[in-house]
């Protein structure tokens, strides 16, 4: 027990172990769980079952195709991602003995990441933003190697800033999709000042080549952008086997009045009235 124990994400695994990704206390450090199918901590993994690391909040954790695992998150300023090998120990060969630090903002701005999905070539696609002083959230991508190198050729040096509107005051990705057909789908949140009218906050998708370019043939110019009475607080979004996305949000009035919401969109972009 500690002061903080929670889990933040968690994947099923073939033989129906989970490995779960969270933070213990008093420090906030990154624990990685595997728990076997009965209930009980696999002692073949990390130490007892667990590994825990130094002080880093993580927050997503997806297995890759070589059976290992990838964790991604913040430390300090700092994006940082890990990679573990199949037995829950860090793998040595990635980046800096299995930590990538990394910052996808310019100097003295504060970075993390939420998300993140392995292409099908093999490369690692991360949902990162940035803020540095007063200036707006800027989502950015970061694609990087299974060694934990960046690919400097994608965006600039590795990192592209996705931009939804051209007035937004901030924007935010929290979940890549992977597609079937080579594509990704970003789904995010926002701000949009208009006037002296109060702030308001939109969802959207986005749909990208791996490349970062905007699959024109999506919603609108690869955008649906879903605009409501009220500001939009993002939750959480998946899609199904058909292709639709399902997004589950908050909303949220000027008199602080919150309402779930669940919204379809087709998998073209286009809002499902039905």
């Amino acid at each position: 027990s500690s002061a903080l124990d929670k889990a933040g994400d968690f994947i099923v695994d073939q033989n129906q172990s989970i490995i779960a990704l969270g933070n213990v206390g008093p420090a906030t450090k990154r624990a990685i769980y595997k728990i076997d199918s009965s209930g009980k901590r696999d002692s073949s993994f990390g130490t007892n079952g667990v590994n825990i690391t130094e002080n880093s909040r993580q927050y997503k954790i997806l297995k890759l195709s070589d059976n290992k695992f990838l964790s991604v998150g913040e430390i300090g300023s700092s994006v940082h991602i890990q990679k573990f090998n199949t037995n829950g120990l860090l793998d040595v060969g990635f980046a800096n003995a299995g930590n990538l630090y990394i910052d996808v903002g310019p100097g003295n701005s504060t970075n993390w990441a939420r998300d993140a999905v392995e292409l099908n070539n093999g490369q690692i696609l991360v949902s990162a933003a940035y803020t540095q002083g007063n200036s707006s959230l800027k989502t950015t991508l970061l694609k990087i190697n299974q060694d934990g190198s960046v690919d400097t050729s994608f965006g600039n040096n590795g990192k592209l800033i996705i931009e939804i509107d051209s007035g937004e005051t901030g924007n935010y990705a929290d979940n890549i999709l992977l597609t079937d057909n080579n594509t990704i789908v970003l789904a995010g949140v926002f701000g949009k000042q208009i006037g002296q009218n109060p702030k308001k906050t939109y969802l959207y998708l986005a749909k990208l080549q791996y490349d970062g370019s905007f699959v024109s043939s999506f919603g609108t110019n690869g955008k649906k952008i879903l605009e409501f009475t009220a500001s939009q607080i993002y939750a959480q979004a998946v899609q199904d086997k058909n292709g639709n996305f399902y997004i589950a949000s908050y909303l949220a009035d000027v008199n602080g009045q919150r309402n779930t919401s669940l919204l379809k969109v087709l998998k073209n972009g286009q809002t499902d009235t039905s």
